[in-house]
């Protein structure tokens, strides 16, 4: 038998705090969230059970099926090495701007010179060949730090930040870094598509068909997030923007552990069952309730306001 889930026990206790706080409201709104997680508990219930689901969090999968669990690293250790390389590329720009136009200040010249070091760190690992040679011999992360090592030698020879100078090198850097980026995205996604090649094929396609996925991140998903294209064209989701094209994959932001990516996608369920009950339509609780009455009255208030 499942242990109650924690998060889904934390929000019913913290809804017993939210106003209204005079009788009966108070008690019609503790009814509602009552109910509202009785729902919830029923299809968590059926989570990873009889419906398999897999979440993404950090470097790691994990597969729910069947009662069982599988997790797996999916993220190599290469595309970390290859970002780090990137953010070194756009690390030597954001010193640059913090710098600002003019004359190089102390703090700036020892950041380059931490930088340049950094640098040359990594290419003498290629000329040994180092466990991590193979990464600044590819073309892309070669030139990266060949670049990088240019514009970094220059500013520290001139003495001055000159943007409308290092105009040219900025961008050719930057232009390096995206290409070493599509490296360590080409290895993250290579890995990840054979390992629910394998997890498919155990599961079996009748119980792949109804799988749902939780992608967990840090922050707000970034347009075209790369996981998200992968999984939304394996699930073949509707396009779209945020909550509005979430289907069977759900974006969890801020959650770090599966117990919380399972409430989400529970609370996610429950909303698409109601929404369909209620409105005909399981996406229409993916947008805010009062969404068509909040525009009526914006264009009200502001009625010589062309939109956006």
């Amino acid at each position: 038998m499942k242990l109650p889930n924690p998060y889904t026990q934390r929000e019913l206790a913290e809804a017993r705090n939210f106003p209204p706080r005079n009788e009966p409201f108070a008690a019609i709104n503790i009814g509602f969230h009552q109910s509202y997680t009785r729902l919830v508990k029923q299809v968590l219930a059926q989570l990873g059970d009889s419906v398999p689901v897999i979440v993404l969090i950090g470097d790691d999968a994990t597969l729910l099926c069947d009662g069982g669990e599988q997790r797996e690293q999916v993220i190599p250790a290469r595309y970390h090495e290859l970002k780090a390389l990137a953010h070194l590329a756009f690390g030597v720009q954001l010193t640059l701007m913090a710098n600002g136009s003019g004359r190089v200040s102390e703090v700036t010249a020892s950041e380059l010179h931490e930088k340049r070091a950094q640098i040359q760190e990594v290419q003498a690992a290629a000329n040994a060949s180092s466990p991590c040679a193979s990464l600044p011999t590819m073309k892309a992360p070669a030139e990266l730090l060949c670049r990088a090592r240019i514009l970094v030698d220059r500013v520290l020879a001139e003495g001055v930040v000159d943007f409308e100078r290092l105009k040219e090198h900025v961008r050719a850097l930057a232009s390096h870094a995206l290409e070493t980026a599509q490296l360590a995205v080409c290895s993250e996604l290579e890995q990840l598509d054979a390992l629910l090649g394998r997890w498919r094929n155990s599961a079996g396609e009748r119980s792949w068909a109804g799988l749902y996925v939780v992608i967990c991140g840090a922050h707000q998903p970034r347009y075209r997030e790369a996981a998200c294209q992968y999984i939304g064209r394996l699930l073949r989701e509707p396009d779209g923007s945020a909550a509005e094209r979430e289907d069977r994959l759900v974006y969890g932001e801020g959650l770090c552990d599966v117990d919380a990516a399972l409430d989400l996608l529970a609370r996610h369920i429950v909303d698409q069952r109601a929404s369909n009950l209620l409105f005909g339509d399981r996406r229409r609780l993916q947008e805010d309730l009062l969404a068509d009455a909040g525009a009526t009255e914006v264009r009200k208030l502001f009625p010589k306001v062309r939109h956006c």
